[in-house]
C-alpha cells in the first residue's frame, strides 16, 4: 500500500467479487452476473475446472443438479434463478484463480478498481492493489474484524435490497480506516515489545511501523 492508495476512491466501473460457495452467497453471485463482475476464487475447485475446460459445458449441463454444485449455486438452480448454461458460460469468462500472492495482485490492479465480497483475505489483496474494497459481513469474524480495523463493510442481509454493485461504491470509504491506524500499530509495537519479539521485526519494516505510529504516514 502506498500514500496514494489514502484516497481510494472507485465508481465500480471494473468490479471483482469473491464468495464463499459453500455457504449462502447468492446475493454476492447475483450482484456479479447482473454487474459483469469478475470472480476470484479461493479454493472453488468447480469453477477451477469450468474456467480451464476441463468440465465441458455439454457435461455441466447434462449433469445431475446435485452434482459439481456448492450450496450457493444449488439453490438458485433449485430456485429457477439460474442457468446450468448460462452459470457455466459466466465462470468461463469471468473465473480467476492464484497461487502466488504478486500474480493476485498484478492481476487485481490491471482488471479492477472495485472488489465486494466475504473473503477477508482477498479483498486485503485487492487493497494492497490499490483497489478499494467493501467487506460483506456474513458471520462475526468479519464483522468482529471489519469494525477492530475500521474496514468499510455492509451487512450480508442488506444486499437483497442492492441493484448492481455500481450502487455500492459510494459506500466505501477509508477515512476511519486512515485515522485509527497509528494507534493500531502503537498497540501492535507494545504488544511484541511486552513479549520480548520487537527486535525481530525487519529494520525497514520496523522504520515503517515506527512511522505510522508517530503519525508520519
Amino acid at each position: 500500500m502506498n500514500d496514494d492508495n489514502r484516497a481510494l476512491t472507485s465508481k465500480a466501473e471494473r468490479p471483482v467479487v469473491n464468495l464463499s460457495y459453500s455457504s449462502d452467497d447468492r446475493e454476492i453471485l447475483r450482484l456479479a452476473m447482473v454487474s459483469d463482475a469478475g470472480i476470484i476464487g479461493q479454493g472453488d475447485h468447480v469453477e477451477v475446472e469450468i474456467a480451464a475446460g476441463t468440465i465441458t459445458r455439454e457435461a455441466y449441463v447434462n449433469a445431475d443438479p446435485a452434482e459439481w454444485n456448492q450450496a450457493t449455486v444449488s439453490t438458485l438452480l433449485k430456485e429457477g434463478k439460474l442457468g446450468r448454461g448460462a452459470y457455466y458460460d459466466y465462470v468461463q469468462k469471468h473465473f480467476a484463480k492464484f497461487f502466488t500472492v504478486p500474480s493476485w495482485r498484478a492481476y487485481m490492479a490491471e482488471k479492477f478498481d472495485f472488489c465486494l465480497g466475504t473473503r477477508f483475505y482477498g479483498n486485503m489483496v485487492a487493497l494492497q492493489a490499490g483497489v478499494p474494497a467493501l467487506w460483506v459481513e456474513h458471520d462475526m469474524r468479519t464483522k468482529e474484524l471489519c469494525e477492530h480495523l475500521n474496514l468499510p463493510s455492509i451487512a450480508h442481509a442488506k444486499l437483497p435490497g442492492i441493484k448492481s454493485i455500481q450502487d455500492l461504491a459510494g459506500q466505501c470509504s477509508y477515512d476511519a480506516y486512515w485515522a485509527g491506524m497509528p494507534k493500531r500499530i502503537t498497540e501492535f509495537l507494545a504488544y511484541l515489545q511486552g513479549n520480548g519479539v520487537r527486535d525481530m521485526l525487519m529494520p525497514d519494516l520496523a522504520q515503517g511501523f515506527e512511522k505510522i505510529s508517530a503519525g508520519k504516514v
